[in-house]
């Protein structure tokens, strides 16, 4: 057993160990394969780059990081086809929304608002039909919003 330590906030995972430095803070997780990251806020620092080594993940919910200037790109998730959820909601993400989001099939719940997002939705967000929930709210996004968005979407 270990734990995550942050802002007094302590959580408790099992399996293999995976350390990520990142700003001050230092991330201390355990994951048993498909195990959940939940209710991670008010951390510090960019999203480390090494959370893609945890490719099983179904369900990650990062919120409101904080840092000095801490903007960073979309973290790598390519290879997290089980995502589920991924919220990563206030995090300091800077750039144009990655084509690979719309390319995760299994993802329900989206929500990247309140970032710094630019551009377009990408084409291959038309894969996220099926998707339950999408946030794209207080980003610098551009271009015409999909058809198959506002027609299709009762909870988008």
């Amino acid at each position: 057993m270990f734990s995550f330590e942050s802002t007094g906030m302590i959580l408790l995972f099992f399996a293999a160990e995976l350390v990520i430095t990142a700003s001050q803070v230092r991330y201390r997780i355990l994951f048993r394969n498909g195990q959940t990251w939940r209710n991670c806020s008010g951390l510090n620092g960019p999203i480390p780059s090494g959370i893609a080594l945890l490719e099983k993940m179904a369900d990650m919910r990062i919120s409101d990081l904080h840092g000095n200037g801490a903007e960073a790109p979309f973290p790598p998730l390519t290879n997290m086809k089980n995502l589920k959820t991924l919220i990563l909601r206030s995090c300091n993400i800077i750039g144009p929304l990655p084509d690979f989001v719309g390319e995760l099939p299994k993802l329900t719940t989206l929500n990247l608002s309140f970032n710094k997002l630019i551009g377009e939705i990408p084409s291959s967000f038309n894969g996220l039909r099926k998707a339950d929930y999408i946030y794209l709210t207080g980003n610098q996004l551009n271009g015409t919003v999909p058809n198959w968005i506002t027609m299709d979407g009762e909870s988008v």
